[in-house]
Parts: C-alpha cells; sequence; structure tokens
C-alpha cells in the first residue's frame, strides 16, 4: 500500500540491516530515475549527492535519456549510466521490457525516481524493491512512497525525495567534471577570455530573440570576451546566423554535450534561458546568467527563492527576467507564446543582461 512522505519508517532506517552489502551498511545498489531533458538531469544532483555522502559503498545507477546521460555520467555519486532512448532506439513495449528485465535483475534495493508519467511508474513497479516517487501524476499509485512536488523548485523535488529515503540533502547543484575534461575545453579556447553563450532551448519560447543575442555578443566582444555559441545540432543555423552577424564569435555549436561541458569549464561565464546547458554551467560552478521568460524563476531556485544560500561561492548564478504580468505561462515553455508577444524575452535588452554578467564577473 503506498504511503506519502512523513508516515511510516524511514527507507533508510529499513535498509540499513548488517550484511546489506554497501560499506555503510546502506542498500548497495540505487537506482535513480530521471528520463526527462537534460536540465531535469542537472536538478537530480542534490539526491546523487544525498545518497553517495550516506552510502559511499553503493553502486548508483542513473537512467537518464540521450543526450542527457552526459549529464549524469558527471553528476556526484553515480557508478553507472544506463541510457534509455525513449523516443529513438527504445521506443516501445518490447524494448521497455528489456530494459525493465535488466534493470530488475540487478536487484536494487531501492528505486528512486524523479519522473511520475506512468512509464516511469511502471518500471518502478517491474524492479520489485523499494520505490520512491512523486505524488499526484499518472505513474503516482506504482510508488510504495509518494513525495508532494507541488510548488517545490526543482532542485527541492530532489531534495525531497532524498529526504523521504532518511537522507539530509542540500538544493545545491552539482556537475564533476574531469582535469582531462576541463583541459580539452582550454585547448578548444585557446587563450581567450570566454563567455559560453547559449541561444537555444527545446521551447522556442525560452529563446532570447537571436537580435538580442547578437546585440550581448558584440558587446562581449567590445570589453575583450570572446562569445563562445553552444547548443545542439539541431540550432547550429541559429548560431551561425548570430555568428555571422557578429563576427567575432567561436561558434562550437552541435558539439557533443560532453564537449560542450568541457568548453564551459574553460569559461569565465555563462548565459542563456532556461534551458539544459545554462543550468549545466551552474551546476559546474561558473558565473551564470539565466534569462527567464515564460517559466517560473521560483522553481529554479530553491525554496524561499535564493539560489543556493547553503553555498553562495559555488554558485554564482544570477535570474534575469523583466516580471510581466503574464508570465509565468508555462512549467516548461512552449512552442509559441499564448498572447502572440513574447514579450517577456522580446523586450529583455541586451544592456541588462550585460550588466548582469558583469556583476556576477566582478563577486
Amino acid at each position: 500500500m503506498p504511503i506519502e512522505e512523513g508516515s511510516g519508517p524511514g527507507v533508510a532506517a529499513r535498509l540499513s540491516s548488517p550484511g546489506r552489502g554497501a560499506a555503510s551498511g546502506g542498500p548497495s545498489r540505487v537506482v535513480v530515475w530521471q528520463p526527462a531533458f537534460l536540465g531535469d538531469v542537472v536538478f537530480a544532483s542534490p539526491l546523487t549527492a544525498a545518497v553517495a555522502r550516506a552510502w559511499p559503498g553503493a553502486r548508483v545507477v542513473f537512467v537518464a535519456r540521450p543526450p542527457a546521460d552526459e549529464i549524469a555520467r558527471r553528476l556526484p555519486g553515480v557508478t553507472d549510466v544506463v541510457a534509455y532512448d525513449k523516443w529513438g532506439a527504445d521506443r516501445g513495449i518490447v524494448a521497455a521490457r528489456r530494459l525493465a528485465g535488466r534493470l530488475s535483475a540487478s536487484r536494487p534495493d531501492l528505486w528512486l525516481s524523479l519522473h511520475g508519467s506512468l512509464r516511469s511508474g511502471l518500471f518502478a513497479a517491474a524492479s520489485g524493491t523499494e520505490t520512491i516517487g512523486p505524488a499526484g501524476m499518472t505513474g503516482s499509485i506504482f510508488f510504495r512512497r509518494r513525495v508532494p512536488f507541488s510548488g517545490l523548485p526543482f532542485a527541492e523535488r530532489s531534495v525531497a525525495i532524498a529526504r523521504a529515503a532518511g537522507l539530509p540533502a542540500e538544493p545545491l547543484l552539482q556537475l564533476v567534471l574531469s582535469a582531462e575534461e576541463r583541459a580539452a575545453g582550454t585547448r578548444r579556447l585557446g587563450a581567450a577570455a570566454a563567455v559560453a553563450v547559449i541561444p537555444g532551448s527545446a521551447w522556442e519560447t525560452k529563446r532570447w530573440p537571436a537580435a538580442r543575442v547578437a546585440d550581448l555578443a558584440r558587446r562581449l566582444a567590445g570589453r575583450g570576451l570572446t562569445p563562445v555559441l553552444l547548443g545542439s545540432p539541431g540550432e547550429r543555423e541559429l548560431c551561425a546566423g548570430i555568428a555571422r552577424e557578429v563576427g567575432a564569435c567561436l561558434d562550437l555549436c552541435g558539439a557533443s554535450v560532453a564537449e560542450a561541458l568541457g568548453v564551459i569549464g574553460a569559461c569565465q561565464a555563462a548565459v542563456g534561458g532556461d534551458s539544459g546547458l545554462v543550468h549545466a554551467a551552474r551546476a559546474i560552478g561558473i558565473p551564470t546568467a539565466v534569462l527567464v521568460g515564460p517559466t517560473d524563476p521560483a522553481r529554479l531556485a530553491r525554496a524561499g527563492g535564493t539560489l543556493d544560500a547553503a553555498s553562495p561561492s559555488r554558485e554564482r548564478c544570477e535570474l534575469v527576467t523583466l516580471g510581466l504580468a503574464c508570465s509565468p505561462c508555462s512549467e516548461h515553455g512552449g512552442r509559441r507564446c499564448p498572447l502572440g508577444h513574447h514579450r517577456c524575452l522580446a523586450d529583455l535588452p541586451a544592456e541588462r543582461v550585460e550588466a548582469a554578467l558583469l556583476r556576477l564577473l566582478e563577486s
């Protein structure tokens, strides 16, 4: 019978019997499930960090959708990553059954889901183990312990799942880059002092207009900073147009997520909309300006509205928003503005974004 968070004994207590397997007396194998977008996997880092701290001997298997699996490989505490291409190679019931069998065969002691779709619930049920996931969603009935997400910032959702498992957690975003990855990023940039400019998003309404991006890039170049354009292969045309207009950009759009993370780690700052690589920059620890239009800036912060009160030096970030009466209009963004004007980002001037970046660089 599923129970809500806060009732019944803590999962950590139930799993900490002697001989359970992990060096700390906790579970030997933990599955963390988040098959959504890049940014959603970044926001899972408080959970994986909490698991690693509490159960350092555990094998932590993270299930993510490509290309977000490259983010998962850099989450603290993750030992194994399973790429689940649910809209591609792994689409369909046969592939889903194959993956469910593979995961259950590994005999996990605990299944932590940050995703509440019916599909996610069915995978959790097939694991045959202790399961914790979000409440109030289509797949929630399949989680033994259900955690309310309503109104919580994204990082706090990870914290809530961790605490439901009896683990102390803080909403600090973290990605761990190797020295080799940072060195590779530095080689791509050469001697340039660079700012990662990330103009794209999977959702059109989260994109700052290209003319505004070009204006900012010119301003950065005028200050001796090289704008480095990053994005997915589908955003190459967007970035190429900006690079042609500005002339002083380094266009690396289309690089793999792994390559982009190394480049971001070598930059002095990053700027872009509410998208995966921008939140990755926050988690890597470089100064980051996040341009927020259709989505709720409070969901990108921690509870109480601060970005990282627990460790302000670790995350230097500023949310830049016009705060229009019509914003936010969507939790995840949309294909087009419901009012037809997109003023939340179209009216955001480059000088305001430049000022935010300068504050971050000087702090």
